[in-house]
Protein backbone atom coordinates (compact mmCIF):
# COMPACT_ATOMS: atom_id res chain seq x y z
CA UNK A 1 0.00 0.00 0.00
CA UNK A 2 2.73 2.47 0.96
CA UNK A 3 4.47 1.89 -2.37
CA UNK A 4 1.42 2.97 -4.35
CA UNK A 5 0.94 5.97 -2.05
CA UNK A 6 4.41 7.20 -2.94
CA UNK A 7 3.53 7.37 -6.63
CA UNK A 8 0.08 8.81 -5.91
CA UNK A 9 1.65 11.60 -3.86
CA UNK A 10 4.30 12.27 -6.49
CA UNK A 11 1.55 12.56 -9.10
CA UNK A 12 -0.39 14.96 -6.87
CA UNK A 13 2.72 17.11 -6.43
CA UNK A 14 3.70 17.17 -10.10
CA UNK A 15 0.05 17.77 -11.08
CA UNK A 16 0.21 20.84 -8.82
CA UNK A 17 3.27 22.08 -10.68
CA UNK A 18 1.51 21.40 -13.97
CA UNK A 19 -1.38 23.78 -13.21
CA UNK A 20 0.78 26.71 -12.11
CA UNK A 21 0.43 29.79 -14.35
CA UNK A 22 4.22 29.81 -14.90
CA UNK A 23 4.27 26.20 -16.14
CA UNK A 24 4.08 24.46 -19.50
CA UNK A 25 3.69 20.75 -20.12
CA UNK A 26 3.73 18.07 -22.80
CA UNK A 27 1.60 14.91 -22.79
CA UNK A 28 3.67 11.82 -23.51
CA UNK A 29 1.10 9.04 -23.70
CA UNK A 30 -2.57 8.19 -23.24
CA UNK A 31 -1.71 6.63 -19.86
CA UNK A 32 -1.23 9.95 -18.10
CA UNK A 33 2.50 10.42 -18.63
CA UNK A 34 3.70 13.97 -19.16
CA UNK A 35 6.59 16.34 -18.54
CA UNK A 36 6.27 19.77 -16.96
CA UNK A 37 8.44 22.88 -17.13
CA UNK A 38 8.00 25.45 -14.36
CA UNK A 39 10.00 28.16 -16.11
CA UNK A 40 12.95 27.57 -13.79
CA UNK A 41 16.23 25.89 -14.61
CA UNK A 42 15.87 23.04 -12.13
CA UNK A 43 12.29 22.49 -10.84
CA UNK A 44 11.13 20.45 -13.81
CA UNK A 45 9.78 16.92 -13.80
CA UNK A 46 8.75 13.95 -15.87
CA UNK A 47 5.87 11.93 -14.47
CA UNK A 48 5.79 8.61 -16.27
CA UNK A 49 4.10 5.65 -14.50
CA UNK A 50 4.87 3.37 -17.44
CA UNK A 51 6.44 -0.06 -17.21
CA UNK A 52 7.82 0.35 -20.71
CA UNK A 53 9.37 3.62 -21.87
CA UNK A 54 9.46 4.10 -25.63
CA UNK A 55 12.21 5.82 -27.62
CA UNK A 56 9.56 8.27 -28.85
CA UNK A 57 8.67 9.31 -25.29
CA UNK A 58 12.31 9.81 -24.33
CA UNK A 59 12.95 11.82 -27.48
CA UNK A 60 9.90 14.01 -26.87
CA UNK A 61 11.08 14.77 -23.32
CA UNK A 62 14.59 15.73 -24.43
CA UNK A 63 13.30 18.00 -27.19
CA UNK A 64 10.71 19.62 -24.92
CA UNK A 65 13.21 20.65 -22.27
CA UNK A 66 15.87 21.59 -24.83
CA UNK A 67 13.46 24.18 -26.24
CA UNK A 68 12.45 25.59 -22.82
CA UNK A 69 14.04 28.79 -21.58
CA UNK A 70 16.92 30.56 -23.28
CA UNK A 71 19.29 27.61 -23.16
CA UNK A 72 17.18 24.65 -22.10
CA UNK A 73 16.21 23.35 -18.67
CA UNK A 74 17.37 20.58 -16.37
CA UNK A 75 14.80 18.00 -15.33
CA UNK A 76 14.25 14.94 -13.14
CA UNK A 77 12.78 11.70 -14.48
CA UNK A 78 11.95 9.26 -11.66
CA UNK A 79 11.74 5.88 -13.37
CA UNK A 80 8.70 3.79 -12.42
CA UNK A 81 10.06 0.48 -13.70
CA UNK A 82 13.82 0.04 -13.54
CA UNK A 83 14.58 -2.40 -16.33
CA UNK A 84 17.54 -2.88 -18.62
CA UNK A 85 15.35 -2.02 -21.62
CA UNK A 86 14.23 1.28 -20.06
CA UNK A 87 17.79 2.17 -19.07
CA UNK A 88 19.02 1.62 -22.63
CA UNK A 89 16.28 3.81 -24.06
CA UNK A 90 16.96 6.65 -21.62
CA UNK A 91 20.72 6.49 -22.11
CA UNK A 92 20.19 6.25 -25.87
CA UNK A 93 18.32 9.56 -25.67
CA UNK A 94 21.38 11.14 -24.04
CA UNK A 95 20.13 11.06 -20.44
CA UNK A 96 22.31 10.20 -17.46
CA UNK A 97 21.58 8.16 -14.37
CA UNK A 98 21.71 10.85 -11.64
CA UNK A 99 21.25 8.64 -8.58
CA UNK A 100 18.38 7.31 -6.50
CA UNK A 101 15.57 8.92 -4.60
CA UNK A 102 14.65 6.81 -1.56
CA UNK A 103 10.91 6.38 -1.07
CA UNK A 104 10.24 6.57 2.68
CA UNK A 105 7.14 6.43 4.89
CA UNK A 106 6.31 7.29 8.48
CA UNK A 107 3.07 6.91 10.44
CA UNK A 108 2.75 9.39 13.32
CA UNK A 109 0.78 8.02 16.26
CA UNK A 110 -1.21 9.99 18.80
CA UNK A 111 -0.58 7.71 21.76
CA UNK A 112 1.74 9.22 24.35
CA UNK A 113 2.38 12.38 22.36
CA UNK A 114 2.35 15.93 23.62
CA UNK A 115 2.98 18.23 20.70
CA UNK A 116 2.45 21.34 22.83
CA UNK A 117 2.87 24.74 21.27
CA UNK A 118 5.33 27.18 22.72
CA UNK A 119 3.45 29.85 24.70
CA UNK A 120 5.91 32.48 23.52
CA UNK A 121 5.45 32.21 19.78
CA UNK A 122 5.96 35.35 17.75
CA UNK A 123 3.36 36.91 15.48
CA UNK A 124 3.56 35.30 12.02
CA UNK A 125 5.10 37.52 9.39
CA UNK A 126 2.22 36.97 6.99
CA UNK A 127 -0.67 36.15 9.27
CA UNK A 128 -0.16 32.41 8.88
CA UNK A 129 -0.04 29.78 11.59
CA UNK A 130 2.96 30.11 13.88
CA UNK A 131 3.98 27.03 15.83
CA UNK A 132 6.99 26.13 17.87
CA UNK A 133 7.24 22.90 19.81
CA UNK A 134 8.33 23.09 23.44
CA UNK A 135 11.51 21.18 24.19
CA UNK A 136 10.28 20.02 27.61
CA UNK A 137 6.96 18.80 26.26
CA UNK A 138 8.36 16.81 23.35
CA UNK A 139 10.04 13.99 25.18
CA UNK A 140 7.82 11.42 23.48
CA UNK A 141 8.01 10.35 19.86
CA UNK A 142 5.71 9.24 17.04
CA UNK A 143 7.45 5.86 17.34
CA UNK A 144 8.96 4.34 20.45
CA UNK A 145 12.52 4.50 19.14
CA UNK A 146 12.39 8.21 18.26
CA UNK A 147 13.63 11.06 20.41
CA UNK A 148 11.71 14.17 19.36
CA UNK A 149 13.34 16.63 21.74
CA UNK A 150 12.91 19.92 19.92
CA UNK A 151 14.70 23.23 20.26
CA UNK A 152 12.10 25.74 21.48
CA UNK A 153 14.07 28.52 19.74
CA UNK A 154 12.78 27.29 16.38
CA UNK A 155 9.69 29.18 15.23
CA UNK A 156 7.71 27.61 12.37
CA UNK A 157 5.15 29.65 10.49
CA UNK A 158 2.96 29.03 7.49
CA UNK A 159 3.64 31.17 4.46
CA UNK A 160 0.19 31.93 3.13
CA UNK A 161 0.66 35.19 1.25
CA UNK A 162 2.56 35.62 -2.03
CA UNK A 163 4.34 38.61 -0.48
CA UNK A 164 6.32 36.13 1.63
CA UNK A 165 7.22 33.96 -1.36
CA UNK A 166 10.51 35.79 -1.89
CA UNK A 167 11.65 35.08 1.68
CA UNK A 168 10.76 31.39 1.27
CA UNK A 169 12.51 31.24 -2.12
CA UNK A 170 15.72 32.84 -0.85
CA UNK A 171 15.82 30.57 2.20
CA UNK A 172 15.16 27.47 0.08
CA UNK A 173 17.86 28.40 -2.44
CA UNK A 174 20.44 28.80 0.31
CA UNK A 175 19.28 25.58 1.94
CA UNK A 176 19.93 23.76 -1.32
CA UNK A 177 23.40 25.24 -1.71
CA UNK A 178 22.71 28.23 -3.96
CA UNK A 179 23.83 31.78 -3.19
CA UNK A 180 20.35 33.10 -3.82
CA UNK A 181 17.11 32.57 -5.71
CA UNK A 182 16.88 33.45 -9.39
CA UNK A 183 14.05 35.60 -10.71
CA UNK A 184 12.44 32.57 -12.37
CA UNK A 185 12.62 30.59 -9.13
CA UNK A 186 11.02 33.44 -7.18
CA UNK A 187 8.16 33.59 -9.70
CA UNK A 188 7.76 29.82 -9.44
CA UNK A 189 7.56 29.96 -5.62
CA UNK A 190 5.08 32.85 -5.74
CA UNK A 191 2.83 30.81 -8.05
CA UNK A 192 3.19 27.75 -5.82
CA UNK A 193 2.28 29.81 -2.76
CA UNK A 194 -1.03 30.60 -4.41
CA UNK A 195 -2.06 26.93 -4.58
CA UNK A 196 -3.67 26.81 -1.14
CA UNK A 197 -5.85 23.74 -0.77
CA UNK A 198 -3.25 21.63 -2.58
CA UNK A 199 -0.02 22.55 -0.79
CA UNK A 200 1.10 24.35 2.36
CA UNK A 201 4.47 26.08 2.64
CA UNK A 202 6.35 26.75 5.87
CA UNK A 203 9.29 28.85 6.99
CA UNK A 204 11.40 28.01 10.05
CA UNK A 205 13.17 30.74 12.01
CA UNK A 206 16.05 30.40 14.43
CA UNK A 207 17.49 33.28 16.45
CA UNK A 208 15.60 35.83 14.41
CA UNK A 209 16.95 34.47 11.10
CA UNK A 210 15.22 32.52 8.34
CA UNK A 211 16.74 29.06 8.73
CA UNK A 212 14.72 26.45 6.83
CA UNK A 213 11.74 25.68 4.63
CA UNK A 214 9.45 22.85 3.65
CA UNK A 215 6.30 22.19 1.65
CA UNK A 216 3.60 19.61 2.35
CA UNK A 217 0.85 18.31 0.09
CA UNK A 218 -2.80 18.43 1.20
CA UNK A 219 -4.24 14.93 0.68
CA UNK A 220 -6.85 12.97 2.68
CA UNK A 221 -4.79 9.84 3.37
CA UNK A 222 -1.26 11.16 3.55
CA UNK A 223 1.07 14.11 3.82
CA UNK A 224 3.81 14.44 1.23
CA UNK A 225 6.98 16.36 2.11
CA UNK A 226 8.93 18.38 -0.48
CA UNK A 227 11.64 21.06 -0.49
CA UNK A 228 12.73 20.16 3.04
CA UNK A 229 15.90 22.21 3.49
CA UNK A 230 17.92 24.00 6.18
CA UNK A 231 20.53 26.65 5.48
CA UNK A 232 24.05 25.28 6.14
CA UNK A 233 24.83 27.69 8.98
CA UNK A 234 21.76 26.50 10.91
CA UNK A 235 22.30 22.76 10.62
CA UNK A 236 22.87 20.64 13.73
CA UNK A 237 20.90 23.15 15.80
CA UNK A 238 17.64 21.22 15.93
CA UNK A 239 15.96 23.10 13.07
CA UNK A 240 15.36 20.07 10.84
CA UNK A 241 14.06 17.99 13.76
CA UNK A 242 11.69 20.81 14.78
CA UNK A 243 10.41 21.07 11.22
CA UNK A 244 9.79 17.33 10.90
CA UNK A 245 8.18 17.18 14.36
CA UNK A 246 5.75 19.92 13.32
CA UNK A 247 4.90 17.97 10.16
CA UNK A 248 4.14 14.91 12.29
CA UNK A 249 2.09 16.98 14.76
CA UNK A 250 -0.15 18.20 11.98
CA UNK A 251 -0.28 14.79 10.27
CA UNK A 252 -1.05 12.61 13.32
CA UNK A 253 -2.89 9.51 12.10
CA UNK A 254 -1.86 9.98 8.47
CA UNK A 255 1.13 8.53 6.67
CA UNK A 256 3.94 10.96 5.92
CA UNK A 257 5.70 10.11 2.67
CA UNK A 258 8.71 11.57 0.89
CA UNK A 259 11.39 10.84 -1.66
CA UNK A 260 14.75 11.48 -0.03
CA UNK A 261 17.94 12.49 -1.77
CA UNK A 262 21.10 10.67 -0.63
CA UNK A 263 21.97 13.63 1.62
CA UNK A 264 18.79 13.40 3.69
CA UNK A 265 18.44 9.63 3.98
CA UNK A 266 20.23 9.25 7.32
CA UNK A 267 18.26 12.06 8.96
CA UNK A 268 14.88 10.65 7.94
CA UNK A 269 15.91 7.15 8.96
CA UNK A 270 17.04 8.37 12.39
CA UNK A 271 13.72 10.18 12.82
CA UNK A 272 11.82 6.94 12.21
CA UNK A 273 11.01 6.83 8.51
CA UNK A 274 11.01 3.39 6.91
CA UNK A 275 12.72 2.91 3.56
CA UNK A 276 10.31 1.36 1.05
CA UNK A 277 12.27 1.26 -2.19
CA UNK A 278 14.72 3.20 -4.34
CA UNK A 279 13.66 5.22 -7.38
CA UNK A 280 16.32 5.62 -10.06
CA UNK A 281 16.37 9.13 -11.49
CA UNK A 282 17.56 10.09 -14.97
CA UNK A 283 18.30 13.61 -16.12
CA UNK A 284 19.98 15.73 -18.75
CA UNK A 285 22.15 17.01 -15.89
CA UNK A 286 24.40 14.60 -14.00
CA UNK A 287 24.41 16.53 -10.70
CA UNK A 288 20.80 17.33 -9.79
CA UNK A 289 20.98 16.35 -6.12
Amino acid sequence: MEGSLIWEDLKFFVDTLKILPVSDFLALSENGSYCVSTGTYSENWVYCPEREITPEMAGDVVRFFRECGDSGEAFMWPVYADSEANRKILEGAGLEYAGDLTAMCFVPKNEGLDFSLNDNVNTPLDGGVNSATNSDANTHSPKAAINCNVNASVIIQQVSLPTMADVWAQTAARGFGEEGASESYRKFVEALCGERGRVRMYLAGYGGENAGVYLVTEEPEMTGVYYFAVRPEFRRKGVARAMMTEICRQSAGKRVVLQSTPMGRNFYGAFGFTELFRIPVYSNEGDIF
